[in-house]
């Protein structure tokens, strides 16, 4: 780790700037961490725009250490004197894009202002936008131009944190607002030409998640822009998935799953027996509901769970699933506050009432969605591993299991057929790649991605 101690107090005429004194723990490079520095998260959310165009013409980037900014108000126009060009006029000098510009020049790890300060460059950190063209981003040990502080000092003038956004039509408004018009357009014309053009066959979902996530990755650079790989996995890494996750889902989630349908046809079949075996059979009906909850009433949970299969948005989709389960265990509480029971909502009990409800909703692909979703967090925002979403996911397929196991059904054996037919698609693939590839990769598509490598 290296270690800076900055200098104390210093005042210039009416400008009073703090430039910190610290021996701190956190290692550099964690000063230009979006989780530890909040002006450069603030750079690359809600001023983007501005992010995107320096990464564009490959202008300087200077942002402050997290210390010297505790307490300042980060306006528009302070954030924007730290975007630093080239002057139009004079080799070696440069100015902020803030107004009024500031002068800027650099010399000797420090920057210079045309009003007499100086900062010193404590950190740089190499960055390449989309073409892998590098350009700059210093922290330095103060603020450039002039700021304001915060009333009393005590707190920060903005909430720092990430946008909460709960669905895929907020993540899409926010990249309206915050992403570059004609760059948004061209990431959705690549959906579009995905949707039109890409063609499918039996056996070779490979391919297809092969695509998908190439998709995602041309779309994140192009939408986010250059940044620098890190082993960690920051939360505003997490966000930009989401948010093009959402972008990719919602344009083209029907011809994805239309492909895992196909896929999962045997898994799908077998469950649309069960669903129709059970609706039609009032004993193995009762069989899904436990001892003590025939009362319960999940109507609730059942509209939601119907409205969630037309999800398209991975988001969407898993809010949804922990809306129906959120439903069940209310109805489980109602009942016994109504009839002053003592109903205890364990995994025995749950399985059963979610198996009820995938019954009564009558999701009938709900096998291929599972296996939709589960990939698509995956190739793209894999924000299930470990989490909330995953125990829910699990609970889901164990319900279904449930559901088939009742009507003497095997899921198992569907999904070993399914396997079968990818594992014979694979196999007669690599008898002739080249061919197989060049189905599946129209000429014109390969024109909307740049050439048929991309």
């Amino acid at each position: 780790s290296f270690y800076h101690i900055f200098a104390s107090w210093r005042k210039f005429g009416n400008i009073s700037e703090e430039i910190w004194r610290v021996e701190s723990s956190m290692d550099f490079e964690n000063a230009l961490d979006v989780e530890f520095n909040n002006f450069f998260n603030l750079l690359q959310t809600k001023y983007h725009k501005l992010w995107l165009q320096a990464q564009e013409n490959c202008w300087t980037v200077c942002i402050p250490h997290p210390l010297a900014i505790d307490g300042v108000v980060l306006s528009q126009n302070v954030i924007a004197n730290h975007v630093i060009r080239p002057s139009p006029l004079y080799k070696g000098q440069y100015l902020s894009c803030g107004s009024p510009p500031i002068k800027i020049s650099f010399q000797n790890d420090k920057v210079f202002t045309s009003d007499g300060n100086e900062k010193k460059i404590v950190y740089e950190e190499a960055y390449y936008n989309e073409k892998f063209e590098p350009f700059k981003v210093y922290c330095i040990d103060g603020i450039l131009g002039s700021f304001e502080r915060a009333e009393g000092g005590e707190k920060r003038a903005e909430d720092f944190t990430l946008p909460k956004l709960e669905t895929g039509a907020e993540y899409l408004t926010w990249l309206h607002e915050n992403v570059n018009k004609s760059t948004l357009q061209s990431c959705k014309k690549l959906i579009t030409s995905f949707n039109d053009e890409y063609l499918t066959a039996k056996g070779y979902l490979h391919y297809l998640k092969e695509k998908v996530h190439e998709l995602f990755e041309i779309i994140l650079t192009r939408l986010r822009g250059g940044r620098h790989h890190s082993q960690r996995q920051h939360l505003i890494d997490s966000f930009w998935s989401e948010a093009v996750e959402s972008l990719i889902l919602l344009l083209a989630h029907r011809k994805i799953r239309g492909v895992y349908q196909q896929e999962k046809e045997n898994e799908v079949c077998v469950v649309k027996q069960a669903i129709q075996k059970i609706s039609t059979t009032p004993a193995l009906f009762a069989s899904l509901i436990p001892s003590g909850f025939e009362d319960v009433d999940l109507s609730q949970a059942v509209l939601i769970l119907k409205e969630t299969s037309e999800k398209g948005a991975k988001i969407d989709w898993m809010n949804g699933l922990q809306q129906c389960l959120d439903a069940i265990a209310a109805a489980v509480s109602l009942q016994n506050v109504r009839a002053s029971t003592d109903l205890v909502l364990t995994s025995d009990v749950l399985i059963p009432l979610v198996a009820f409800c995938v019954v009564r909703s009558d999701y009938n692909v709900i096998a291929s969605d599972i296996a939709f979703f589960q990939d698509m967090s995956s190739l793209m925002a894999d924000t299930m591993e470990g989490s909330q979403g995953m125990f829910n996911m699990v609970t889901l397929e164990a319900a279904v299991a449930f559901a088939v196991q009742e009507c003497g059904l095997s899921l198992a054996d569907a999904r070993r057929k399914d396997n079968e037919r990818t594992l014979i698609g694979v196999s007669s693939g690599n008898r002739d790649e080249q061919q197989i590839h060049k189905a599946l990769f129209t000429d014109n598509e390969a024109d909307v991605n740049g050439g048929p490598n991309n």
